[in-house]
């Protein structure tokens, strides 16, 4: 996370309960979309996370390889995705944040208060839970086929 420059970003994230959770150990006809072909038999896996981003601060852009269910319990978050939309989400409120590069996005607090979501990735067991990027996606390559 990237946030003001008076404070140190290496410590505006908490999660918690971030060992995985095994989901039956093996999918039958799962997609991977940060690799293209379907992995039949692989393993995948469940995480749950708690995040908490301070006023002022940001995930940076990333995307993920499996697909993350988000639930905002106090604040607002301010949601930027690859293709140019932003929308704020108040707390109370869930959403979905698919996989791959094509879905690239971005968490700001602009807030006063820090923003609290409980995060939940289903994906690949091998793969990181999310995949950084330097700066926002060009949008004619958001715009393309993951």
């Amino acid at each position: 996370m990237t946030g003001r420059q008076d404070q140190q970003p290496s410590a505006t994230i908490q999660a918690a309960g971030t060992d995985p959770v095994e989901t039956g150990g093996r999918g039958r006809g799962d997609v991977d979309p940060c690799s293209g072909p379907p992995t039949r038999g692989g393993p995948s896996r469940t995480v749950v996370q708690r995040i908490v981003i301070p006023p002022g601060f940001e995930t940076g852009w990333h995307y993920h390889c499996g697909d993350v269910r988000v639930v905002v319990a106090r604040g607002r978050l301010t949601h930027h995705d690859a293709i140019g939309r932003v929308d704020v989400r108040p707390a109370g409120t869930s959403f979905l944040e698919p996989a791959g590069l094509v879905h690239a996005h971005l968490g700001r607090n602009d807030g006063d208060e820090p923003v609290v979501l409980y995060v939940t990735h289903v994906g690949p067991f091998s793969r990181a839970l999310a995949l950084p990027l330097p700066s926002a996606p060009p949008r004619d390559r958001a715009d393309a086929a993951p």
